[in-house]
C-alpha cells in the first residue's frame, strides 16, 4: 500500500525567531473563521434547506464565533509607594508620566 507524500500546511506553524520579534508564516483570525462560516452555510444550505435555517445558522455561528469576557488584570504594588495600588498603564496620567 503507498501512502501519499503530500504535506499539509500547518495554521499554527512553529514560530520563527524569539521574543518580541516571534513571528508565524499564518495565524488564522475570528473574521477569516467567520468568512469561512458563511461560505460553508451557503453552500451546504442548497443541498439541505429544511434544516439549515437562518435560526440554526444564528445560533451555530454564536457557538463558534463567541468569545469569553477577558478576566479582569490586577494591578501590582507601586514601587514609590508599597502600601498602594500603582496606576494602570492606560491610565492617561501614568502614559503622560512615562513620556
Amino acid at each position: 500500500m503507498r501512502r501519499s507524500t503530500t504535506v499539509c500546511k500547518q495554521v499554527r506553524g512553529l514560530a520563527h525567531g524569539s521574543g518580541v520579534k516571534a513571528a508565524y508564516d499564518f495565524y488564522v483570525t475570528r473574521e477569516m473563521i467567520a468568512e469561512e462560516f458563511d461560505a460553508l452555510w451557503e453552500k451546504q444550505r442548497t443541498f439541505h434547506p429544511e434544516r439549515l435555517h437562518d435560526q440554526a445558522r444564528d445560533s451555530l455561528g454564536e457557538i463558534l464565533l463567541s468569545q469569553r469576557p477577558l478576566k479582569p488584570s490586577s494591578v501590582g504594588k507601586c514601587w514609590l509607594e508599597p502600601t498602594e495600588k500603582r496606576a494602570p498603564l492606560a491610565l492617561p496620567s501614568a502614559q503622560r508620566f512615562r513620556l
